[in-house]
């Protein structure tokens, strides 16, 4: 029997240079980004209807669009601007409307990173330029937009449906090494790194806490190199 079988997700007419899929929910819905060249264009895929594209955010119309990922009610994550251009535009789309989510005071844009089933959201607030590095931040419809992990440089990457979120610290204290952060109870978890390391970050988190990562560290010539681990 195969393992897997492979799908072609086609492409919009227009946007005929590439398509990337960036985020899956378990009913088969697939979101990301196709472009011509220049223009990227957020879509969204299932085995009924096929690719079709997101409709235009308000506002951002004459800007590029990316989705990155969808939960299993359908909402949907993602930014307007170019990934490194300045000021982007994070939001949320569901049933069938945007939702901007703004960014943290004395930040310039928003880059999301993950969504679970309650409508939580992690990712990026991003600084005006190299001098204002990015920071996290976590956001719900209640709550709007927090800075996690004040004052540290820590970075937001996963969230299951229990609110604890995965990523790391590059600097300060705790020490650096991949993370966990409970939105519900407020415990802040090191996670410790493979042997031999300096720098860890968890990408994903399942519903049983589990999660998955890189850590970066020195081969015998001396270069960086990356290695998963759970």
């Amino acid at each position: 029997q195969p393992l897997y079988r492979v799908t072609d997700l086609g492409r919009l007419p227009g946007y005929t240079y590439m398509t990337y899929a960036l985020g899956l929910n378990n009913r088969g819905e697939v979101v990301g980004f196709t472009h011509s060249g220049s223009v990227y264009r957020a879509f969204i895929w299932d085995a009924t209807t096929g690719i079709r594209a997101l409709p235009l955010v308000p506002g951002q119309e004459s800007r590029s669009s990316t989705a990155l990922a969808i939960n299993d009610l359908g909402e949907i994550i993602g930014y307007s601007g170019q990934s490194g251009g300045s000021h982007s535009v994070g939001w949320l789309y569901r049933n069938g409307q945007y939702t901007l989510l703004g960014t943290l005071a004395g930040y310039d844009g928003c880059l999301p990173a993950a969504i679970n089933n309650n409508t939580e959201i992690v990712g990026s607030a991003t600084g005006y330029d190299a001098l204002y590095p990015n920071t996290n931040f976590y956001w719900s419809p209640a709550t709007g937009m927090l800075n996690v992990v004040p004052g540290e440089e820590a970075e937001c990457y996963g969230i299951n449906d229990a609110g604890v979120i995965c990523g790391g610290i590059r600097g300060g204290a705790p020490a650096v090494g991949i993370m966990t952060w409970d939105m519900r109870s407020g415990v802040v978890t090191d996670l410790g790194m493979l042997p031999d390391t300096s720098l860890s970050f968890g990408y994903g988190i399942n519903e049983s806490g589990r999660v998955a990562g890189t850590s970066i560290y020195l081969s015998s010539s001396g270069d960086r190199e990356a290695r998963a681990g759970t």
